[in-house]
């Protein structure tokens, strides 16, 4: 059975999106959607399934940033990659993000087939990964 990718995203059109992008760049895998970083670690305390996690950074309850702080203290979850999903394209929040030990930074962008090229080139590296 192939791999589970987490989906942390409050927005539900994001969401659906980013799973589009994802069959578009032929990744079959199951997603669990989390639209919070709180509930993103209740689902990994539960699920040893996920191989990979797409990460918003603005996100309600439990921020990005705090998320992946909470996520990366923990040993065993250096070697999960964690891509973030972001409108920012500002430098300061994909330095910070990569300090904490991300795979990847994707920017949203408004015109899907550019997401979605950028979101398959990202992805290129963790695709044995995830099957």
């Amino acid at each position: 059975m192939s791999q589970k990718i987490l989906l942390i995203e409050d927005s539900l059109l994001d969401a659906e999106l980013t799973i589009h992008a994802l069959k578009r760049c032929d990744l079959h895998n199951e997603v669990v959607h989390a639209v919070d970083g709180g509930v993103a670690l209740w689902h990994l305390a539960v699920d040893q399934k996920i191989a990979l996690i797409l990460l918003d950074l603005k996100l309600r309850v439990v921020s990005g940033i705090e998320f992946l702080t909470m996520f990366r203290s923990d040993p065993k979850n250096t070697a999960t990659p964690v891509i973030i999903l972001s409108g920012s394209v500002n430098p300061e929040d994909r330095a910070h993000t990569e300090q904490l030990g991300t795979s990847g930074y994707v920017v949203k962008d408004s015109d899907p087939e550019r997401f979605r090229d950028a979101l398959c080139r990202a992805l290129t590296p963790f695709q044995t990964k995830l099957s």
